[in-house]
């Protein structure tokens, strides 16, 4: 399970960064191109069609990111309060760096999947051999290159926050129900239906005036 969560974690992280990558390089690269700063040569096939179900792809799977982060963190399926109090470590600094190369060869792999099926949608067939890239290939791919850690890391930066402010929220509203609720032994009728409530009381208690610790 825990393996099995850090691998999707990972996985999503880069799939959302190439999927947002591409789509934030891709029509700044094609705009250029069109508006002549690269020559008169004929770089692109002037649509970008593609770009948007590719956003759509990466802030689905930046969502999906999040749930699994959150879910995994707070060790929903578990009742034992040490266990939650140890949030995944699976996405930092060390691994983005280590991951860019990847994540960049997949979004030149996004690059050219998405941007050959919108020729074929626009024009019926493939325009030349390098219009997929937009731009001169130096030119594009440094680009792509500058687009692709920029955007990994922005993104780090945004899942991470908004991952904090939901374990954030989430510690808030247990703090709540755990002042209203009676400090006596739970009826045993009514023990396994709480289970996830109680979890989430007894991280409450347990961290006093202090959200559970996140990786840094």
């Amino acid at each position: 399970m825990v393996h099995d969560s850090r691998f999707w974690i990972r996985s999503l992280f880069c799939i959302a960064a190439a999927f947002i990558g591409f789509a934030v390089a891709d029509p700044i690269v094609e705009s250029l191109s069109n508006a002549g700063a690269f020559g008169p040569g004929n770089y692109t096939d002037r649509s970008l069609i593609d770009v948007l179900p590719a956003m759509l792809v990466g802030a689905t799977a930046a969502a999906a990111w999040l749930v699994i982060y959150v879910r995994r963190a707070f060790g929903w399926r578990v009742a034992d309060p040490k266990w939650i109090l140890q949030p995944a470590v699976a996405v930092d600094a060390r691994f983005v760096t280590r991951a860019l190369p990847a994540i960049l060869c997949t979004q030149i792999v996004i690059l050219f999947a998405l941007e050959t099926a919108e020729q074929f949608a626009v024009y019926g067939h493939v325009l030349g051999p390098l219009v997929w890239l937009g731009a001169p290939v130096a030119i594009s791919l440094a680009a792509h290159a500058f687009a692709s850690c920029v955007v990994t890391l922005a993104l780090l930066r945004v899942l991470r926050n908004g991952a904090r402010a939901i374990l954030a929220a989430v510690v808030f509203v247990a703090r709540s129900v755990a002042h209203r609720l009676p400090d006596g032994p739970v009826p045993q009728s009514r023990r396994q239906p709480a289970l996830r409530p109680l979890s989430l009381t007894l991280l409450a208690r347990r961290t006093g005036e202090r959200a559970p610790p996140f990786s840094a």
